[in-house]
């Protein structure tokens, strides 16, 4: 059905749907939307009702009826989502939502229809929260548009940020939205309830009367469909084929000193590229820092006027690739290369290292009653998961080389103060090669947490692997039938939280 609802979404982009209610009150579809709700890690959070996995799996039957019938009949009322706060940088923090699983699973249901009809309209160089894009994707995109040109002036990168988005989203302006693709007024009043659902703040109720709650698996979907509007724009002015080639003429005019160039006045206008991910974009100007200026004042009285949306004016900051600039948890900036030209590279980003650096050496600060075994692991599932976002960074040797040696002396005055011991000693007992072809670290024998023997050694960064992100962008909507299997990639959690978060 999803591969339908893709094939009639781009045979005819002017298509309004209907009747997607009785699809996701299939009882199959149902099914589907509660084994993907339930297999998420979030499955174990319960909402407002108490609800967890285990129950909802043991009643599962009983509970997607209920669903079911309460869906046909139209008095499916969505319940409050729990709000809780996850901390940001500078001490600030994020909330979030948590529904309920009903709620979650009707939410998934929801998804599973929508996707596939949006995925024909959202534009090529949007790639938050899709499928088969990822952040690598954006980064890779971002490195091929300042590529273009071995000049080195004449690249100032706009660093978009939407103030508080997912909290300032305007319903009604977004119902907009979804009704150029859906009339089926059954299905948009279940949406208008879950938008209106409000959340619950210390045992206090809170209506909401504008924004997307953050945590539930619609948000994503939604914000881009708002945003879509935003990358519409972009394109009909500055993007499209059309576009570039007026801006040609333009500009050869001006450059001929044709006579109507001349009695206009007319002044260069330069080329624009740009890259989304979620609420992050970068718009690229090849032009002067006056006409970036320019365009970032057209940007926000697009989005403050059409969207009644709030560009940050605070963190939308206008830098030179020269100088470098951070997207996505990557810095990206232009440098001299080996045979003199420059060319774009990524690095660590210095508050990201140190943020990271940071937490880890909190967690061997202290706590010295913790077993030995189960720390080190923890810390090298930590280490992993970094190691593999930025496996496609530029210049880590050096932030890897640092880290390691941290770590390494940091974890030594650890287990000195845990077995009340020198230094020396420790090292001369566990200090040496896990194997014949790995360089000498932290090797520790014992029994974990679980009471097994095993043998343990601490990860090194220097020794992770390296690679060219090499996975190609879809080219059309990847819900749409193809005879070929083509390997994709898609950005989970972890690397989600990477690129948007401080550490």
């Amino acid at each position: 059905m999803q591969s339908k609802l893709a094939t009639w979404s781009s045979e005819d982009q002017g298509r309004r749907f209907d009747r997607l209610l009785r699809v996701i009150a299939n009882w199959s579809w149902l099914q589907e939307a509660a084994r993907v709700a339930l297999a998420s890690s979030g499955a174990h959070t319960p909402g407002i009702d108490g609800m967890d996995k285990h129950t909802m799996e043991s009643e599962l039957p009983l509970q997607l009826e209920s669903i079911r019938s309460e869906l046909l009949a139209g008095t499916y009322q969505p319940q409050p989502a729990r709000r809780v706060y996850l901390p940001k940088a500078k001490g600030k923090q994020r909330p979030l939502g948590i529904p309920t699983l009903r709620d979650r699973i009707v939410q998934r249901a929801m998804l599973m229809v929508m996707e596939p009809i949006w995925e024909s309209d959202f534009h090529r160089l949007s790639y938050g929260f899709r499928p088969e894009r990822s952040v690598h994707h954006a980064i890779r995109t971002v490195k091929f548009q300042l590529q273009d040109s071995t000049d080195t002036s004449g690249r100032w990168v706009i660093e978009g940020d939407l103030a508080s988005y997912f909290d300032k989203v305007h319903h009604k302006l977004l119902m907009q939205c979804v009704r150029k693709r859906i009339r089926d007024t059954r299905f948009l009043s279940l949406l208008w309830r879950f938008l209106k659902a409000g959340h619950i703040d210390k045992g206090l109720f809170r209506a909401a009367s504008e924004g997307v709650p953050q945590g539930g698996v619609l948000s994503p979907l939604l914000s881009n469909i708002m945003l879509n509007e935003f990358d519409q724009w972009l394109e009909a002015k500055y993007l499209s084929k059309k576009a570039r080639k007026d801006r040609w003429a333009w500009n050869f005019g001006i450059q001929q000193r044709r006579p109507i160039a001349l009695r206009e006045n007319r002044q260069w206008k330069p080329a624009v590229a740009y890259c989304r991910y979620a609420d992050d974009f970068v718009l690229i100007v090849k032009g002067n820092k006056i006409q970036a200026e320019a365009l970032r004042e057209e940007c926000r009285s697009f989005l403050e006027g059409t969207l009644k949306l709030t560009l940050n004016m605070d963190k939308t900051h206008i830098t030179h690739v020269n100088d470098g600039f951070v997207f996505l948890g990557h810095r990206i900036i232009r440098k001299r290369g080996p045979r003199g030209t420059m060319r774009p590279v990524t690095t660590i980003p210095k508050d990201k290292f140190r943020n990271f650096a940071q937490r880890l050496v909190k967690e061997l600060s202290g706590n010295y009653s913790e077993n030995k075994m189960d720390l080190v692991e923890h810390l090298n599932r930590q280490l992993a998961g970094w190691a593999n976002f930025y496996q496609f960074t530029d210049y880590t040797a050096v932030p890897y080389g640092k880290l390691d040696r941290i770590l390494f002396w940091k974890l030594a005055h650890w287990l000195a103060r845990k077995h009340r011991t020198s230094i020396k000693e420790l090292i001369k007992q566990g200090v040496r090669k896990p194997s014949e072809d790995k360089a000498k670290t932290w090797t520790l024998f014992g029994r974990n947490g679980k009471g097994h023997l095993r043998e343990i050694a601490l990860r090194r960064l220097v020794t992770s692997r390296k690679g060219a992100f090499r996975w190609r962008n879809p080219e059309v909507n990847p819900y749409l039938p193809r005879e070929e299997k083509r390997n994709t990639v898609t950005s989970r959690y972890h690397d989600v939280a990477m690129a948007m978060g401080h550490a």
